[in-house]
Parts: C-alpha cells; sequence; structure tokens
C-alpha cells in the first residue's frame, strides 16, 4: 500500500485513503473503490496498532487470521504491478492528478 500512496498521494496531502480511490479508479476503472477503501483501512490497522504484528506472531498466525492480509496483500500488489505497468507503456516519468471543477450557465 505504501508504494500505491507514493504513485497516487503526493506528500503532504490530506484524505489520503478518498484520493487512492478516486485515483486508481481514474487509472484502472476495474477496480472496485470500495475493495480499495477496505485495503486502506488494512494498512491503516496495521500501522496505527489494532493489528498485533511482532515476534510473538509468526506469519503463518498472521495470514491465517480472520483479518484478511493475505487478500489484501495479493490486491495491493495487483494494483501497484498494473499501475507500473500502465505508467511504463506511457514513458510516463511521473503522474499528476488535477481535480478541476466546471460550471457551464447558459
Amino acid at each position: 500500500v505504501i508504494g500505491l500512496e507514493s504513485i497516487y498521494a503526493a506528500k503532504n496531502e490530506k484524505g489520503i485513503a478518498e484520493r487512492l480511490k478516486k485515483r486508481i479508479s481514474l487509472l484502472i476503472p476495474s477496480v472496485d473503490e470500495q475493495r480499495i477503501k477496505e485495503l486502506y483501512k488494512m494498512r491503516s490497522k496495521v500501522v496505527h496498532g489494532e493489528v498485533k504484528l511482532g515476534i510473538s506472531f509468526s506469519i503463518d498466525e498472521v495470514l491465517e487470521s480472520d483479518e484478511g492480509f493475505e487478500q489484501s496483500g495479493v490486491f495491493a500488489t495487483a494494483i501497484l504491478l498494473s499501475s507500473i505497468r500502465k505508467l511504463v507503456a506511457q514513458n510516463a516519468t511521473s503522474i499528476k492528478f488535477v481535480e478541476k471543477t466546471e460550471f457551464s450557465f447558459e
């Protein structure tokens, strides 16, 4: 997920989860926004200590838990690889998202 953050969310931006949902969906429309939200939620649980990881737990115990680590990891990796492939195919050296609102009055 950290790799996705580095592609889709600029430094010091607020609302990273929402930005990831919107921006990943723009680049890869087949990815469901709800799954992205769940993926970021899993990341937050790990980062903020809600999920106990450490030497007292083996990787097997973590993967067998009901937390969905394995599924989230595979999903995050698939999105990351797909994103990189799209960027490479376009010979992109960076990606910039611009949010724009336009109004039309007749």
